[in-house]
């Protein structure tokens, strides 16, 4: 029995999944885990969105991710085309998109395609890009206007979640953006306004639960740190070297 017993614990070891094992050299010796996506992005999010930014600044591999990223998925800008079966109409829609297209960007910096491009660019480093319609124009607006620290319930079932205000089912209504000026140094100077949804366009890439997102480089941002401090010890015993 003793014997069987032994072989029976000695199989369940074998058996037993390394995900969940409480090992020193993996997650943190079993105390690292992960809640649910809509509060472990609420909460991390600033400060990846923060250092991701660094990173694309600062770091020359994440400079090129950024700019592969961009250009395998827009380019320059999208230059949709009507697919209309009739010519006319096709020829005169083509026509009247590329006029708004020139025009597209309220603030006349930029037009459509340059407005989308940045929009995936900063879809790839914030998480996600935020415009807002105004008229017929479109305004860009910073991630981080959008009140990331602002979640609260409301009346019939309504909830506020990271600055998207959603209904009982999930459905989004609006979202609740501080108002800024471009030379406001700081764009959370002001209480958020209440934006419908249909005035607001809201790039990402979801994960289930969660109404904000996360940037891309949130998994690499500790490597590239980590090579930058190699290269600069590097660097610095080269220079010790070299006396």
């Amino acid at each position: 029995m003793r014997f069987l017993d032994r072989l029976w614990k000695r199989s369940a070891a074998v058996r037993s999944y390394e995900a969940v094992t409480g090992a020193k050299n993996r997650f943190d010796a079993g105390r690292a885990t992960f809640s649910t996506y809509a509060t472990e992005i609420a909460a991390a999010r600033g400060t990846v969105q923060g250092r991701a930014r660094h990173k694309a600044q600062n770091n020359a591999l994440a400079r090129a991710a950024k700019e592969a990223w961009s250009t395998a998925v827009v380019g320059p800008g999208l230059i949709p085309t009507s697919q209309h079966p009739d010519s006319a109409t096709r020829a005169a829609l083509d026509a009247h998109f590329t006029k708004w297209a020139k025009r597209a960007d309220v603030t006349s910096r930029g037009n459509f395609g340059a407005l989308t491009a940045n929009a995936v660019a900063d879809e790839f480093i914030d998480g996600e890009a935020f415009a807002r319609w105004v008229g017929d124009q479109l305004q860009a607006i910073p991630a981080e206007q959008v009140a990331n620290d602002l979640t609260t319930m409301l009346s019939n079932g309504r909830q506020i979640v990271n600055g998207v205000e959603i209904d009982a089912d999930g459905l989004v209504l609006a979202f609740h953006i501080h108002p800024a000026r471009p030379t406001d140094v700081f764009a959370t100077y002001a209480p958020p306004v209440r934006i419908d949804a249909d005035d607001v366009l809201h790039l990402g890439q979801f994960e289930t639960g969660a109404y904000r997102a996360i940037s891309k480089f949130a998994p690499v941002l500790l490597r590239l740190d980590a090579l930058d401090s190699l290269e600069d010890a590097h660097a610095r015993q080269t220079a010790r070297d070299e006396r």
